[in-house]
């Protein structure tokens, strides 16, 4: 199997990873795959995490955002 196929294989097995885009609130999902994108090289892999977070938590990003500045964790 190569790295391709590997990586295609492990996008599969997050939750969410196949929910439309339209599913998603577009600037959330932006958002999301910026800020997951400091955990991985590969966009498909941040959009699949940043879908899950937003399956539970629509506004996720906002939150974490925030929680951020108000905390002093920005970069």
């Amino acid at each position: 199997m190569g790295k391709m196929d590997k990586i295609t294989e492990l996008v599969n097995l997050l939750k969410h990873s196949q929910d439309p885009d339209s599913d998603f609130d577009e600037g959330q999902l932006k958002k999301g795959i910026e800020v997951e994108s400091e955990h991985t090289n590969h966009p498909d892999i941040a959009k699949a995490i940043a879908k899950a977070h937003l399956k539970s938590c629509p506004k996720y990003y906002d939150y974490l955002l925030n929680m951020e500045k108000e905390h002093g964790c920005e970069d």
